[in-house]
């Protein structure tokens, strides 16, 4: 069992995150995104809000690292 934690995204305060599903809203079928702390606890968000731009994938911040 892998117990790195490889972070996908950083929130806008400065938090690391990993996503690890997109998925449904079963009541709604609204959209979410699942995913995990620095410290292992788990969140859902609404993906709208996670997509809004509060939080940024870490592949774009090395890509303009590389600009």
């Amino acid at each position: 069992m892998n117990t790195t934690f490889t972070p996908t995204h950083i929130h806008r305060k400065g938090g690391k995150y990993r996503v690890l599903h997109r998925g449904l809203l079963e009541a709604t079928l609204d959209p979410v995104v699942v995913y995990q702390a620095a410290d292992g606890l788990v969140w859902v968000r609404p993906a709208a809000e996670f997509d809004d731009g509060r939080f940024t994938p870490i592949d774009s911040l090395e890509d303009d690292a590389d600009d």
